[in-house]
């Protein structure tokens, strides 16, 4: 376990490391290419980051120090793809949908696999208004891709359900 603890430690390490040289300041180019931006930095970064965290095989269960790490990563990771959306400055392809996905799920999953009561953990976090804007998201992929309108729908539901357990109280 140990072994498995600095494996991870040292590619975090690494991540961190990598996100800190980013070049600064960036250069002037032209608005909408997004690989020259802090956000786009950002969102590579709490993409990478909630990988990271998320289940595998070499830690297939998390702890809650972990399961933070991963709730906020995968927050960020969608914050920073709608903000790049907003600024029209994300790619509408498949590898981004796959990341929008892969961060909608983890997030989902962190949120219900924290060991306090749902609506606390709905309380203390803006996951709802996250998954939110990963609707939105999905919403502007489905022009695109038809897969992402049915992913929508699903993480509405999901949504619905969370507003009711936060009206619930």
């Amino acid at each position: 376990m140990e072994e498995r603890e600095e494996i991870v430690g040292s590619i975090h390490k690494e991540l961190i490391e990598w996100r800190r040289n980013m070049p600064f300041p960036l250069p002037s180019v032209n608005a909408h290419v997004p690989h020259l931006t802090s956000n786009w930095y950002d969102f590579n970064y709490y993409t990478h980051l909630a990988m990271l965290y998320r289940p595998t095989p070499l830690l297939p269960t998390l702890d809650q120090r972990r399961i933070m790490i991963l709730t906020d990563a995968a927050s960020m990771s969608l914050r920073q793809a709608a903000s790049m959306h907003r600024q029209q400055r994300l790619a509408y392809n498949w590898l981004n949908l796959l990341t929008i996905f892969t961060a909608t799920l983890s997030l989902v999953y962190a949120i219900t696999a924290q060991p306090d009561n749902l609506l606390t953990v709905l309380k203390e976090t803006k996951a709802t208004q996250d998954l939110e804007l990963a609707i939105e998201l999905f919403d502007t992929l489905a022009a695109k891709f038809s897969t992402a309108k049915k992913v929508s729908k699903m993480v509405n539901e999901i949504v619905r359900k969370y507003r009711d357990i936060e009206g619930s109280e």
